[in-house]
């Protein structure tokens, strides 16, 4: 689904009385600041009720989780097993380490919980 679609839906949707949800992942393969910057800005300027932002999490046995040993992309030291996906990530890409995935998550969120609130 594109993305003027989507905001369609939940402008029908919202006019419709019905609560809207957002759910945003940040750090898939090929992130970077300014597609996360990008992202924030798309979640601001739809009518959601409530928005979540979650860093892409590698379980075992999925795709996702063999490109991130393949490349590499683990966090030095940490193991999976032992992190809370909901407030931490095992990702560590280069250019964008865990430190900021961590920082963009909880910035997004606090974005979107003080934007103007939409018309």
């Amino acid at each position: 689904m594109n993305a003027e679609r989507a905001r369609q839906s939940l402008e029908w949707a919202h006019a419709a009385g019905i609560k809207n949800w957002g759910y945003f992942i940040i750090g898939l393969p090929g992130e970077t600041e300014e597609t996360i910057r990008r992202t924030i800005a798309f979640s601001k300027s739809l009518p959601l009720d409530i928005a979540l932002f979650h860093i892409a999490a590698p379980y075992p046995g999925t795709p996702f989780f063999q490109e991130v040993v393949k490349n590499g992309w683990f966090r030095p030291g940490v193991r999976w097993e032992e992190v809370d996906m909901d407030e931490s990530t095992v990702l560590d890409y280069p250019g964008l380490p865990a430190e900021r995935l961590e920082y963009w998550q909880k910035r997004a969120f606090r974005e979107w919980a003080m934007r103007p609130a939409p018309s």
